[in-house]
């Protein structure tokens, strides 16, 4: 469960060159392929591309290989065609609607144009199938939790750790949904985790920036921003931005960095639910988050939780 996706891609290209017709391995290709972008592999339009080709070529051997149908939903949602993503997967799921990484894909593209009680009963559906998948244990925690279920989200959340404490995302959302419930003390340490595990993908250094300026530690969290903004390498830098600018209460700068983010197709926009996670609630009064939301076909959850940074700071020197 805890991805290895340039290896993947290497045996699955071993196993289709000794038989160009496996089905399957073709499928998960495209699986694959569309993972590559969030951790920096490859251009989105290029290997979108691919992913379509090797999807196409897998149903044409065998239209019941669902995996296929989930390689064509993650290039939609790679190209934030967020409600068309969800086409692919129902035409998996009329197939087979027992299929538990089926299920968690359809969750997270239910999720990602806000229909949240359908994502969590999904999401709940793929857990009970497969027990032992680290995703379906965060998934389904990381959509209880946005349901209101905090306590409840935070503990099935902390289960996937335990099943893998290496998994950086698993790490991040622990520590976001740590800091909207009130633990800043333990956000920070998860956050720190994450980025210790991973710090170029899931948010990178954003993460930290959130994470200090949750616990008040404002002069941390202004070295952090600083040593965020050398950094040119990211290829969700718009996206990351906004996480910065919520975190220092620069509301319409976010705004402003998440269009960009939608206008780059960035490829971390699909991971989080924009229209419910509370990191983006400040910016649910502004009109232009609506606006955001109806193009991307989506429709934005209610604000639940209260902000968990108190106020924003007056800006400090920063320093290295």
């Amino acid at each position: 469960d805890h991805a290895d996706f340039p290896a993947s891609e290497s045996y699955l290209r071993r196993a289709l060159a000794a038989d160009p017709h496996f089905a399957r391995a073709r499928a998960y290709l495209a699986v694959t392929q569309a993972a590559l972008p969030l951790i920096g592999i490859g251009p989105l339009d290029s290997l979108n591309m691919e992913v379509r080709r090797n999807a196409d070529e897998a149903l044409a051997v065998d239209s019941t290989v669902v995996e296929a149908y989930i390689a064509e939903s993650n290039a939609l949602s790679n190209d934030l065609r967020l409600a068309e993503a969800l086409t692919p997967l129902e035409r998996g799921m009329a197939i087979d609607r027992n299929q538990p990484n089926l299920l968690l894909f359809y969750a997270q593209a239910l999720a990602a144009v806000g229909r949240m009680p359908e994502a969590l009963a999904a999401a709940r559906q793929a857990h009970e199938r497969d027990p032992l998948s680290v995703s379906a244990w965060a998934i389904y925690g990381y959509y209880l939790a946005m349901s209101g279920r905090v306590d409840e989200g935070l503990a099935q959340m902390q289960g996937a750790l335990a099943l893998d404490p290496n998994q950086p995302i698993s790490q991040r959302a622990v520590g976001y949904w740590f800091a909207f419930d009130g633990h800043p003390d333990s956000a920070l340490a998860h956050l720190q985790r994450s980025f210790a595990l991973d710090s170029s993908t899931y948010g990178g250094r954003s993460n930290l920036v959130f994470g200090y300026a949750s616990t008040g530690r404002w002069a941390d969290a202004e070295r952090e921003r600083a040593r965020f903004a050398r950094n040119r390498r990211s290829t969700s830098g718009n996206y990351e931005r906004a996480t910065v600018e919520l975190a220092f209460g620069e509301y319409d700068n976010a705004m402003t960095s998440l269009e960009r983010s939608v206008q780059a197709r960035e490829p971390l926009l699909w991971i989080p639910s924009l229209p419910c996670d509370p990191l983006f609630d400040p910016l649910k009064a502004n009109p232009r988050f609506d606006l955001l939301m109806k193009r991307l076909g989506a429709k934005a959850c209610a604000p639940r939780l209260q902000w968990p940074i108190a106020r924003p700071p007056r800006r400090q020197p920063s320093s290295d």
